[in-house]
């Protein structure tokens, strides 16, 4: 019988606290998955991309925290674009698992200021 790994994904951003912030000033994060149910020992994509203004410092996600129920397979750290005044990173992370469970990526926090 196949088992499936359900993978729900949770993403929280704490940063400096602003009084008004416009949409150019935003810093937006966007995490996904290539899938959300897998069969065990398939490999499974997360994504996530950080986007803020040139004059915004992005500190690196703690990644490894995040996917300690998780065999780490790659994980690849995209250089960063830049266009009109913002900045994009990507991470890009392999994962896989052998055991059979329903699991929930925890927060991540990205810092900022």
């Amino acid at each position: 019988m196949l088992k499936r790994i359900l993978i729900y994904i949770y993403i929280f951003c704490a940063g400096a606290a602003a009084v008004a912030v416009s949409a150019d000033d935003a810093v937006t994060i966007k995490a996904s998955v290539d899938k959300n149910e897998a069969i065990i020992g398939d490999k499974i994509i997360f994504t996530l991309s950080l986007e803020s203004p040139e004059n915004v410092k992005v500190g690196k996600p703690d990644l490894e925290t995040a996917f300690q129920s998780f065999e780490m397979k790659d994980y690849k750290e995209m250089p960063a674009k830049k266009k009109k005044g913002r900045i994009t990173s990507e991470y890009r992370i392999e994962l896989n698992t052998f055991v059979s469970a329903d699991y929930e990526i925890p927060p991540i926090s990205v810092k900022y200021a």
